[in-house]
Parts: structure tokens; sequence; C-alpha cells
């Protein structure tokens, strides 16, 4: 997500692109978007928290027929040059998994 805003979007790499950058798709061309705006992660995921950097718009095309903007991130780690990582892991996903699918299923109950 933008760190300004927090409008969010989905960051991918792309085919034969340059692994230093990844495709963030899905941010609405009513966002103001300009070159160095920082991209963190959103927490919507069960797999990082929110607020690590991912990286910088290095650039960005409008898509007027989708309302869309396609955007390049230079990506703030040199996934080439690792030689530490550190494995974190969640100790309450499973009940947050768990809350998730018991709210999902009450939700489906309702509407029916």
């Amino acid at each position: 997500m933008f760190k300004k805003s927090g409008t969010f979007g989905t960051i991918a790499w792309g085919d034969k692109m340059d692994y230093r950058f990844a495709a963030f798709s899905q941010i609405p061309m009513s966002e103001k978007v300009k070159i160095g705006d920082t991209i963190v992660t959103s927490g919507f995921s069960s797999i990082f928290p929110k607020g690590i950097m991912v990286g910088t718009v290095n650039d960005f095309t409008p898509i007027p027929e989708q309302y869309f903007y396609a955007i390049h991130v230079k990506l703030s780690t040199d996934f080439k040059n690792l030689k530490y990582v550190y494995v974190v892991s969640d100790l309450k996903k499973i009940e947050k998994d768990t809350l998730e699918i018991n709210a999902q299923k009450s939700l489906n109950e309702k509407t029916k």
C-alpha cells in the first residue's frame, strides 16, 4: 500500500521483469502517484506485518480504459545479494484463521 495514503493494491514480480522491480496494480487513477512514493506492506495478509517497506515508485503509466495505473516499484531489497534472512512465525495465525472462517460462515448463514 502507499505509505502516505493507505491506498492498497497488489504487488508481484512480472514476467521477464528485472528482479529489482515489481508491478504494483489495482491502483485507481484517483490516487495522486509520484515517483519516489513509498510502498509498504498493508498487513492484510497473514504473512507480512503492516508497515514493512517494499520499495518506491520508479515509474507509472495511466491505463485510461481501466481507470488504473501501471506502476513499477523499485524494490528496497536486493534479493540477489541476500545472505541472511529472518523467518518470522505468526504465533496467532491459527487463531486468526479460525476467526476469519467462523466470521465467513456466520455471514453466509445470515445471507441465506
